[in-house]
């Protein structure tokens, strides 16, 4: 939501990017490079970012360099909300619950090890009924980092975690 406000509504004279945009930019430009990390991830479309913005494959070009991505049963245009927004809609814990654990249910059908997004309210709320680790993009991308200095290439993962956030 925030970023959609900086991005449309403030009409800033400066190139505003998604931190999905950012680290895919990193990646297009050679500034870094992931590690595939041995484990499958789902990527959940934030609302605003995918029905409004319509960002799609800077996230997913992201998590293939570092895992196997597999389809969502609900994605892109047809992603589910988390249920943690909802606006100025009226519900209770237990109904907004409900919302998250369906849509949980459906985003990650294929039982991956992990569930990926890039938005930090999503990720909050999904990690109250995910039975997987609730990763950002970022977090995932800067283990993927991590895990290279382990393989020998000198990394200095205190400038590439600043590039990240």
């Amino acid at each position: 939501i925030c970023y959609k406000t900086f991005k449309q509504d403030y009409n800033l004279n400066i190139k505003v990017l998604h931190h999905t945009e950012y680290i895919n930019e990193l990646l297009n430009n050679s500034c870094n490079t992931l590690n595939r990390l041995g484990k499958t991830v789902v990527y959940h479309d934030p609302c605003e970012l995918s029905r409004d913005i319509r960002i799609y494959d800077e996230p997913r070009r992201v998590l293939s360099e570092a895992a196997t991505l597999l389809t969502a049963g609900k994605e892109k245009d047809d992603t589910l909300c988390c249920g943690g927004s909802l606006a100025n809609f009226s519900a209770t814990a237990k109904q907004r619950s409900d919302i998250a654990m369906q849509a949980y249910s459906q985003i990650n059908r294929a039982g991956a090890d992990v569930m990926v997004t890039s938005c930090p309210m999503c990720k909050k709320v999904f990690e109250r009924v995910s039975d997987v680790p609730v990763r950002d993009i970022a977090e995932l991308a800067v283990e993927s980092m991590k895990m290279k200095k382990t393989v020998g290439s000198p990394v200095n993962e205190k400038h590439l975690a600043h590039e990240i956030h």
